[in-house]
């Protein structure tokens, strides 16, 4: 059974990988923390979409700076870089505390756009 996070405004998280590119990224929150998702995979189920893998920064050194671009939208800054396989997926080393990820959790997230 998919799970449909709620949040009350869009959420945005501003970080970079340790090969020193700067993201912005759309996130949701999941069980009680802020999660970043770097891809959607279409669904079936109307106005929806799932991420394909999530990843749980509200754990990281990060600072919340409010509505950054005026656009309604919850933004968080991540201090220090992400490896990038992480973010890609590709490949990482061991995950070790605090850094968690999702594999294709079982979530639908209605569509905003």
């Amino acid at each position: 059974m998919y799970k449909y996070p709620t949040p009350d405004m869009p959420i945005r998280v501003i970080m970079r990988t340790d090969d020193g590119q700067i993201h912005h990224l759309e996130a949701i929150e999941h069980e009680g923390g802020i999660w970043i998702v770097n891809k959607w995979l279409p669904t079936t189920y109307g106005n929806t979409r799932r991420p394909a893998r999530i990843i749980r920064v509200d754990k990281l050194a990060h600072d919340f700076v409010s509505d950054l671009f005026g656009k309604g939208e919850r933004v968080y800054t991540i201090r220090d870089p992400l490896p990038r396989g992480v973010l890609d997926g590709a490949t990482w080393p061991q995950l070790t505390p605090p850094l968690q990820v999702e594999e294709e959790p079982d979530l639908l997230v209605r569509n905003t756009r």
